[in-house]
């Protein structure tokens, strides 16, 4: 199972792995078959040993190579072990089928989430931003309000604190800002951890 952020890409690439690899299987037993033969003198030549055990396997016909006559058994004996493989494959297949469809919509699901939690995390942080401006509005008012009479050095240290909580309030919003990205991260790594395993709620069917 693929956890954390959607990889979609990766279980495209996955799908086709899966394909590739089973229809390397039915190469190799076609080519295990072809190079025994082969090696056994049945038949002289490399490629004409491929062509017959190709033939044979997918039980299309012998075409323009043959055995001995001693020896023809063994193609009905690479064909049954071609129709036990392919069966065995399209039955695996069917299966691969199945849990790729369960993984894309897992993945589809995990993505609406990913989207659902980056919106949420942008409006907090508008939120957070919002009320680090009225705050500031709010202190440049009380300070405009205290200086009315005050004298000049009065204003200037009144100035200097109104400068001071406005560092603060800007440093707070900032760390506010770096705790929701914080834990919005925290979030897009959990997700698919908690979903079942494909396939698993075919099996259950």
């Amino acid at each position: 199972m693929l956890t954390g952020p959607p990889h979609l890409f990766r279980a495209g690439f996955l799908f086709g792995w899966s394909i590739f690899l089973m229809l390397s299987l039915h190469i190799a037993e076609i080519l295990m078959w072809a190079f025994s033969l082969n090696h056994l003198g049945l038949i002289a030549r490399v490629h004409d040993a491929i062509y017959f055990c190709a033939n044979a396997y997918t039980t299309l016909g012998y075409g323009t190579v043959a055995l001995e006559q001693q020896w023809r058994n063994i193609g009905p004996v690479i064909a049954i072990s071609g129709l036990f493989t392919f069966a065995w494959t399209t039955s695996t297949l069917v299966d691969v089928v199945r849990s790729h469809g369960v993984l894309i919509e897992q993945l589809e699901d995990e993505r609406e989430r990913e989207t659902q939690l980056r919106m949420n995390m942008r409006k907090d942080e508008w939120d957070a931003l919002k009320r680090e401006r009225a705050a500031e509005r709010s202190e440049k008012e009380k300070t405009r309000t205290q200086t009315a009479r005050a004298s000049f050095f009065q204003r200037r240290g009144m100035w200097k604190e109104e400068k001071k909580r406005v560092q603060e309030l800007r440093m707070a919003k900032a760390g506010e800002i770096e705790e929701l990205r914080r834990k919005e991260r925290v979030e897009e790594e959990k997700l698919g951890q908690g979903m079942p395993p494909a396939g698993s709620e075919g099996k259950k069917q």
